[in-house]
């Protein structure tokens, strides 16, 4: 499974406010966040909240995945 969503897109609720703009995708079990470096925050700084947001939009956990 692909998926790639971006922090600013419309077809997604906003379950959780982030300061940093970002996209991201998953396959198998690696979550790959891209930082769009127009945010207020760094993904970095963020990612307590970008994390929590990909989250929401998985619908699950994301405990099991790498990140990159």
């Amino acid at each position: 499974m692909n998926l790639e969503h971006r922090s600013g897109s419309p077809s997604f609720s906003n379950p959780a406010k982030t300061r940093a703009e970002f996209t991201y995708s998953m396959v198998l079990n690696r979550i790959k966040i891209v930082d769009l470096n127009r945010g207020t925050a760094s993904v970095t700084d963020d990612i307590e909240n970008v994390l929590r947001k990909i989250e929401a939009w998985h619908q699950g956990s994301i405990a099991g995945y790498r990140i990159m």
